[in-house]
């Protein structure tokens, strides 16, 4: 308990599948000074940003009971899609989608 996943301003490698276990995710300037505090459980994902965009992290998530998680790295999941789903999907529309509704949120 009490091990951190990732702080604000760090910078977002990997997207996280929660396995078992429990995260207090706490977003804003301070951490877990913040105005709002959640407590996730599986099925939950956090930073799925970092598949598609360079991302730094706007929270702090700290594990609050004995958690397993399924890390995705980001560049691989970038190269692995690049090479092996083209034609199939458009991940890099998908991508520059994902990036225009992030800027868009950045913005309001």
């Amino acid at each position: 308990c009490g091990a951190e996943l990732f702080n604000i301003g760090d910078s977002a490698t990997h997207m996280f599948f929660m396995i078992t276990g429990s995260l207090m995710y706490s977003m804003g300037a301070t951490g877990w000074g913040s105005l709002r505090g959640d407590t996730l459980k599986p099925p939950a994902w956090l930073a799925e940003q970092a598949l598609w965009i360079e991302w730094r992290h706007c929270g702090q998530a700290v594990a609050t009971s004995h958690t397993e998680l399924l890390a995705v790295k980001a560049d691989r999941f970038q190269s692995i899609v690049c090479m092996e789903l083209t034609g199939v999907c458009e991940p890099k529309a998908y991508a520059k989608q994902f990036a225009e509704f992030a800027d868009g949120l950045a913005q309001n």
